[in-house]
């Protein structure tokens, strides 16, 4: 997975309007068990693609976690 991190940021970066690179990069983190950290990517996701279905139900399965 931090390969994956990795990679991703790296993608983020040269492109940070493709809602894919900030959900995997979101996912690459919660997998890594650094929910707060995933957070802002899922938001971002949702902010660029509010149509995006996965990043809307990470962002409800972290508020579940922080409640």
């Amino acid at each position: 997975m931090a390969e994956a991190e990795k990679a991703f940021r790296e993608a983020w970066r040269l492109d940070d309007r493709n809602h894919h690179h900030a959900y995997n990069l979101g996912l690459a983190l919660l997998r890594q068990g650094r929910p707060e950290e995933a957070r802002p990517y899922f938001e971002k996701t949702v902010a660029l693609d509010a149509r995006f279905t996965p990043a809307r139900q990470r962002l409800a399965e972290l508020g579940r976690r922080g409640s």
